[in-house]
């Protein structure tokens, strides 16, 4: 746990009653035994640090990768990504999510946008969600056909597609906000 705490100098007309060094040894309120009980998440939260590849061939298709029966979102079509692990830069973990959804190896390139989602639902392992996600481009340059290399995961299904088939399929919210963050930030 980590917590932050403030020290006060005010003027004042009177000495000083404590030495800085004893203002700093005086009980620090809140302490971390206080503070614990606010921390503690439901049984049914998630929270999460995710990347998302806004991914490209040199043809100008995007590779998206279906979301699995089970998995809030499921059947619709994702952005290449997930969880960045404990110790992982957002660039590795996005080359590792996409080799696992998809089987390409890509290139994370620019930063595209940093949102974060936050959702109540009744359904599914997770009632309470939050999350913050970073938004990368990612260059695939050797495309081959796309196929899920990870076995029991939240991926079921990947493909590539022109911009032309996008406002054809089922996106997840995931995939609008950056796709929306993309155009936002396209320039002129």
């Amino acid at each position: 746990m980590h917590i932050d705490r403030l020290y006060y100098a005010a003027p004042t007309p009177l000495p000083a009653t404590h030495t800085l060094d004893r203002a700093l040894a005086l009980p620090r309120r809140p302490g971390p035994a206080e503070l614990a009980p606010d921390e503690v998440l439901p049984a049914t939260a998630l929270r999460r640090f995710a990347v998302y590849g806004l991914v490209t061939d040199p043809v100008g298709r995007l590779l998206l990768s279906r979301i699995a029966p089970g998995y809030p979102g499921e059947g619709t079509w994702h952005l290449p990504g997930g969880g960045v692990d404990h110790g992982e830069t957002v660039r590795a973990a996005l080359a590792r999510e996409i080799a696992e959804e998809s089987s390409q190896t890509a290139r994370p390139g620019r930063l595209i946008a940093v949102a974060h989602h936050h959702r109540l639902h009744s359904e599914g392992p997770y009632t309470d969600i939050y999350a913050l996600w970073v938004f990368l481009h990612a260059h695939v340059p050797h495309p081959t056909p796309a196929r899920v290399a990870e076995t029991d995961g939240s991926t079921a299904d990947a493909a590539w597609f022109t911009p032309e088939d996008l406002p054809h399929l089922r996106l997840s919210t995931t995939a609008r906000r950056g796709l929306t963050s993309l155009l936002a930030s396209a320039p002129g």
